[in-house]
C-alpha cells in the first residue's frame, strides 16, 4: 500500500451489559507504517482533526506500543485511554513511562491480558485491564485476580452471548466485540431513515375515528410490513392460535394498543442497524416507563414512547435531536424529559434506576414485572419473525 494513501479510521465502542456505550476504541485502518506512526495518525485524527467521531465525554481507548509512551506526549484533552499493547514488556522503565502519561491526564488501559503473573505488581498503574477472552479458555475453571480501587475489567472479542454471561458472572462489566457492534468506519452517519408506511399508520392511529379496513388498506401497501403485522398477531399472546388472518383481521386482534406499540418498533428498528442487545434494552426501557408512567401522571402509550425514543441517540451515534428529526412527535418535550425536566423526566430518572439493577422498592415490584414481562413478550415475538438486525 502506497503511503501516500489517504489515512482510514474507525470506532468500536465498549459496552456495559445493557449494550449502553461507556467508551469508543479508535482504530487505525491507514497505510502501512511503523506502530509510532499509526498510533500517532490516531491521536491526531480522534483528538484534533476529528473530535466528534467520539461523543463529549466518553473515553477514547487509543493503541500505544511501547517505544511512543516513552516519548513526551501533549497533555490529554478530556477522557483518553492509552492502551499499552501486549508486547510490552514490565519494567522499572515501563513503569516510570506510565506514571509520566498518567502526569500527563491520560488513563491507562493494559490490552489483551490473559492473567499474566507479570503484570499483577503494575495493576495500580492502569484504570483499565482488557482481558483477552480466547486465551483464557471459558470453559475451564481460571478466576480474576482482585483489582485494585479504580480498575475496572473489560472483557474484549465478546463474540456470544454464553461468553458475556461467563465473564459476567465473574464481575466483569464492561465489554467490546463483535456480538455488541462491529467497528464503524468514519464516514459520517446517514440520519435514520423513517418508514413512511409506519408514519402514515401512526398518523392515522392519532384520528379520533379508527377503521381497522382503512389500517389494512396503508398496511397492506408495504408486503413485509404486512408479513410482520399478520406475524405478529399470530402470538399467542393476543389469543389463541388462529390458522388463517386477513389483514384486517390480524389488527383487529392486535388490537390498537398494542398496533401502536408495535408500529414504534418497527420504525425504530428498521431505522438502524444496532446489535440485538441494543434494540432489547431499548425495548425492555420502553415496556417499564408504560408500566411506570402512572406514577407521574403519564398515559401509557405516551410513556412507552418516550421510554423507546428516549435513548434513540445511544442507538444511533447521533445527536438525540437529529435522530428525532422528521418525526411527528413532539420533540421537545421528549428532549426536555431526557434532560430531567418534568414527569416525563422523573420517570426515566427511574426506569434508568431500575435498568441498572438497583434494589426494587416494594411499590415497584410489580410494575417492574409488569414491564419485564411485556418487554420479553414482545421481544420473543420480534425476534422470531427477524426484524432486529
Amino acid at each position: 500500500m502506497d503511503d501516500e494513501t489517504p489515512a482510514a479510521f474507525a470506532r468500536q465502542p465498549i459496552v456495559d451489559a445493557q449494550g449502553r456505550i461507556k467508551a469508543y476504541e479508535i482504530l487505525e485502518r491507514g497505510p502501512q507504517a511503523s506502530g509510532e506512526r499509526r498510533s500517532a495518525r490516531a491521536l491526531l485524527f480522534s483528538l484534533v482533526d476529528h473530535p466528534g467521531i467520539v461523543p463529549a465525554g466518553l473515553p477514547r481507548f487509543i493503541n500505544v506500543p511501547p517505544a511512543l509512551l516513552l516519548e513526551p506526549l501533549p497533555p490529554a484533552e478530556g477522557p483518553v485511554v492509552l492502551e499499552v499493547l501486549e508486547d510490552a514488556v514490565p519494567s522499572p522503565a515501563l513503569a516510570e513511562a506510565l506514571a509520566a502519561q498518567r502526569a500527563q491526564g491520560y488513563a491507562l488501559a493494559l490490552d489483551d491480558y490473559a492473567l499474566s503473573p507479570e503484570w499483577l505488581p503494575f495493576f495500580g498503574q492502569f484504570s483499565y485491564l482488557k482481558l483477552e477472552v480466547p486465551r483464557l479458555r471459558l470453559q475451564q475453571a481460571w478466576a480474576l485476580p482482585p483489582l485494585p480501587s479504580g480498575t475496572q475489567w473489560i472483557g474484549e472479542k465478546v463474540e456470544t452471548l454464553a461468553t458475556l454471561r461467563v465473564l459476567e458472572a465473574r464481575g466483569v462489566q464492561l465489554f467490546q466485540g463483535y456480538f455488541f457492534a462491529f467497528p464503524e468506519l468514519t464516514r459520517p452517519e446517514p440520519l435514520p431513515q423513517w418508514s413512511s408506511t409506519v408514519l402514515q399508520l401512526l398518523g392515522a392511529l392519532e384520528r379520533s375515528e379508527v377503521d381497522f379496513r382503512a389500517l389494512a388498506r396503508i398496511a397492506g401497501a408495504d408486503p413485509t410490513l404486512t408479513v410482520r403485522l399478520l406475524r405478529a398477531a399470530g402470538a399467542v399472546a393476543y389469543g389463541p392460535p388462529v390458522r388463517s388472518l386477513t389483514l384486517p383481521d390480524a389488527i383487529a386482534r392486535l388490537g390498537l394498543r398494542a398496533l401502536k406499540r408495535w408500529l414504534q418498533l418497527m420504525l425504530l428498528a428498521d431505522a438502524g442497524t444496532f446489535s440485538e442487545v441494543k434494540l432489547r434494552w431499548a425495548l425492555e426501557r420502553a415496556c417499564l416507563a408504560a408500566a411506570l408512567g402512572p406514577w407521574e401522571g403519564l398515559g401509557a402509550d405516551e410513556a412507552y414512547l418516550l421510554g423507546l425514543l428516549s435513548s434513540a441517540d445511544t442507538l444511533f451515534n447521533r445527536p438525540l435531536a437529529a435522530v428525532l428529526a422528521g418525526l411527528p412527535l413532539e420533540i421537545d418535550a421528549i428532549l426536555a424529559a431526557r434532560a430531567g425536566q418534568g414527569p416525563g423526566g422523573a420517570l426515566l430518572a427511574t426506569v434508568s434506576r431500575l435498568q441498572q439493577a438497583a434494589p426494587l422498592r416494594p411499590e415497584e415490584q410489580a410494575a417492574y414485572g409488569a414491564g419485564c414481562a411485556e418487554a420479553d413478550a414482545l421481544y420473543q415475538v420480534l425476534k422470531a419473525e427477524g426484524a432486529p438486525r
